[in-house]
């Protein structure tokens, strides 16, 4: 089981949220948007490369992306101050704020080498790379890092 922790939250096997020992309800896209934020935190991710892998297709307009980030806001904001949780960088794209943990329980359990997954950076440029606040390029190291591939997300009922 895959758990992301940041702040008094925890998102568990891309499942559920959750402040402290309290169940957080979410929408199953607010959970996906969620877990991709969390792939990648503290790194401003554009506009376009959110909706391509949130949403799984290009043609979700600005709107639709304001109004999930702001319904996901709206959840968090039992816990924290939500709009310093997911910041929006004017022009840029949205960045989640926090550091994020990332431990995979059942990996641990059934190896103790196993620590966690690799993320596939196959195909993966410096352009395409998520920015840092600052504007530089980032690629992520592929050791210790959590795939969030959106086969892996499932929907919450």
């Amino acid at each position: 089981m895959v758990t992301y922790r940041f702040g008094p939250f925890s998102v568990k096997d891309n499942e559920s949220l959750w402040l402290d020992e309290t169940l957080v309800p979410l929408s199953p896209l607010q959970l996906r948007l969620l877990c991709y934020l969390c792939a990648y935190p503290q790194q401003v991710l554009d506009k376009e490369r959110i909706v391509a892998n949130v949403w799984g297709r290009s043609d979700v307009s600005d709107v639709s992306l304001a109004r999930a980030i702001h319904g996901l806001r709206n959840r968090l904001a039992t816990g924290a101050k939500a709009s310093e949780l997911i910041r929006n960088i004017y022009g840029r794209g949205y960045m989640l704020t926090q550091p994020v943990t990332i431990s995979d329980d059942s990996a641990t359990a059934s190896s103790a080498s196993a620590s966690a997954t690799t993320l596939n950076l196959e195909g993966v440029d410096a352009a395409s790379a998520p920015l840092t606040a600052s504007g530089a390029a980032q690629t992520r190291p592929t050791a210790a890092v959590t795939t969030l591939h959106p086969s892996n997300l499932r929907a919450v009922h």
